[in-house]
């Protein structure tokens, strides 16, 4: 099995191993091992070669290889990602390092500590509204209470057995007192609840009733009472909605909000239809069937809420942390309860034809009903604020403890991001003053710090090599020290041998003696 490269891919092999920079350092070995063949390409680029094609007898041979060049890009790109941070760390000073680090651990940080912080601020924007709503919703009380009087006021005449209730005067100027004062509260929290322009049509109802009630007859009397009346719940709503009252999130306090925008203004306007019933047939001693089916009507769904309001109280009150709801508020929702409970049975009593009609009685009771549920209504409204002012206070508080919290926990991480990055600065200008002092020649000089850490390997490190060096530093000396006395004794040595050749050899004298003889000789063996 072999693998067949022509010139141009031969040439592109080779633009690949003169790639400068190459992809990485080091080799990058492809390899083919097939039938025993292995083929290595070195410093191949990626970015230099893109397309390198092999013509292989097998094509199992050229899958495999594909296969293996794209793992090999994998490999890189990991590879690369990884080098990064460590190309990037090693090209910038502690300092840097240090603020660039902060700064990536501050991001999430605020980030959430943003989060957390604005989502308690909601939430006590949230309660907060709520208060705005009950203060709004405390301002409509009187109108509920004033103007069902008002209109009853009309078939005051049509019985003289009533006692002489105060003049429509009074009452109107009470009413007129009570607009002023909302129109008060409506300035300052209209933008906030939206509630503007339903009080200024409720108003607008309200001054148009005034103007043209001595006009009217009863039949049309009747029909703008309820207009209005209609408008000053629909006011009354549009405020809990706006107000958030009608979304409140804790047990006690829905059940609070349910009773006091709900369930007790819904019984309200179930008496006052009771008691001008009654009212308007007072001087008669029986009933028609219809005027018994209404009566009866009214009464099964004064008694529906009346048992609906007893257990969602009770549930409140089961799911209240702060346990202040039972106390203040069972006496006052008994004795409402057991009211209702009076005038629902009087008038149950009516499903008999030959029962008599009472309307004394209904009068009596529906007015001793009204009383209690304004002032359970009070309650109910004191107890909702003082949880809603506990629940901000609650949220005030967290948030104060999260701030302390991170706050302490950010001094310690700059304390200990200052103390790191002097305990670094110390070691390498211990470092760097120990080298400084061994490149004066005091290699035996050691650094002592108290490091456990990686730096501590590095200082333990360089004492390695401080040790090495004067131990290198020691066996230099002995070898200087075995060469000059190997250079003394040789020197010794020279001297008697030169002594010992002076001795043996003859001197310049006698050997130009030697020589003259030598000369006398052979010229004597000349002549002859």
């Amino acid at each position: 099995m072999t693998i067949h490269l022509s010139k141009t891919q031969e040439a592109v092999l080779d633009c690949g191993r003169r790639a400068e920079p190459p992809i990485s350092k080091g080799c990058r070995t492809i390899c083919c091992n097939r039938m025993g063949t292995h083929y290595k390409l070195s410093q191949l680029s990626l970015i230099n070669c893109s397309i390198l094609v092999f013509k292989c007898d097998s094509q199992n041979t050229l899958v495999a290889l594909v296969t293996f060049l794209v793992q090999f890009c994998l490999n890189v790109l990991i590879m690369n990602k990884k080098s990064l941070g460590i190309h990037l760390m090693n090209r910038l000073s502690y300092p840097q390092k240090f603020t660039l680090i902060g700064f990536l651990f501050a991001i999430p940080l605020t980030l959430v500590m943003y989060l957390l912080i604005s989502e308690i601020n909601s939430r006590v924007d949230f309660a907060q509204k709520e208060i705005y709503g009950n203060q709004y919703l405390r301002s409509l009380r009187q109108l509920r209470e004033y103007i069902p009087k008002l209109q009853q006021l009309n078939y005051q005449g049509l019985n003289p057995n009533f006692s002489k209730p105060d003049p429509s005067g009074n009452l109107e100027a009470k009413i007129d007192a009570n607009f002023q004062s909302l129109a008060k509260i409506d300035r300052q929290l209209g933008k906030i609840l939206f509630s503007t322009q339903k009080f200024n049509a409720t108003y607008q109802d309200w001054q148009n009733f005034k103007l043209r009630r001595s006009q009217w007859s009863l039949e049309t009397y009747d029909f703008v009472y309820h207009k209005l009346a209609a408008n000053i719940n629909k006011l009354s709503a549009h405020v809990g909605d706006t107000s958030n009252l009608i979304l409140d999130p804790d047990l006690d306090t829905y059940y609070l909000m349910d009773a006091t925008l709900l369930k007790i203004p819904e019984m309200q306007k179930l008496l006052s239809e009771i008691r001008l019933i009654s009212r308007k047939n007072s001087l008669r001693s029986d009933a028609t069937s219809e005027e018994r089916a209404k009566l009866i009507t009214l009464a099964d769904k004064l008694r529906e809420l009346n048992k609906d309001l007893a257990i969602n109280m009770e549930v409140g009150f089961h799911n209240n942390p702060h346990g202040n709801l039972r106390p203040k508020l069972s006496e006052h929702l008994r004795k409402f309860n057991s009211v209702v409970e009076q005038l629902t049975g009087q008038i149950d009593k009516l499903i008999y034809p030959t029962a008599v009609v009472e309307y004394y009685a209904y009068l009596d009771g529906s007015d001793r009903v009204i009383a209690s549920s304004f002032q359970l209504w009070d309650e109910n409204l004191n107890e909702l604020d003082f949880l809603l002012q506990k629940r901000i206070d609650n949220f005030v508080a967290k948030k104060q403890i999260i701030l302390i919290f991170v706050s302490i926990i950010l001094a310690m991480v700059i304390y200990l991001f200052v103390s790191f990055y002097r305990s670094v600065m110390q070691t390498v200008f211990v470092l760097d003053e120990a080298s400084k002092k061994m490149a004066n020649g005091n290699v035996g000089y050691k650094i002592i710090l108290d490091n456990r850490d990686e730096l501590g390997q590095v200082v333990s490190s360089f004492n390695k090599i401080a040790d090495a060096l004067v131990g290198a530093n020691q066996e230099i000396s002995v070898l200087n020290d075995r060469l000059k006395a190997e250079n003394v004794r040789m020197s010794a040595e020279l001297d008697v041998t030169r002594k010992i050749q002076q001795m043996l050899l003859p001197k310049d004298r006698e050997l130009n003696e030697v020589v003259g003889l030598i000369l006398r000789d052979s010229w004597s063996l000349l002549m002859k």
